[in-house]
């Protein structure tokens, strides 16, 4: 038999580092999302699962989000 385990995230937030105005898209999220984990050494055979909606999903930044550290609100 085979050992076997399974790690899953729910939320993995990242803090923007481009300068508005923008379009931040639902795919670079996702992109950015895999790069993260790949980065870290003890991770592999990565899948990443998500609706075609938000994979398509966009929305124009056009002022400056909030520090991730202030912790209100969230994006995306």
């Amino acid at each position: 038999m085979e050992n076997r385990l399974s790690f899953g995230i729910g939320c993995f937030h990242f803090g923007i580092k481009k300068t508005p105005p923008f379009k931040f898209k639902g795919s670079e999220y996702i992109k950015e999302l895999r790069t993260a984990l790949q980065s870290i050494s003890n991770i592999d055979n990565i899948n990443i699962y998500c609706d075609d909606i938000f994979e398509n999903w966009s929305i124009d930044l056009t002022q400056e989000l909030q520090n991730i550290k202030r912790g209100k609100g969230f994006f995306p």
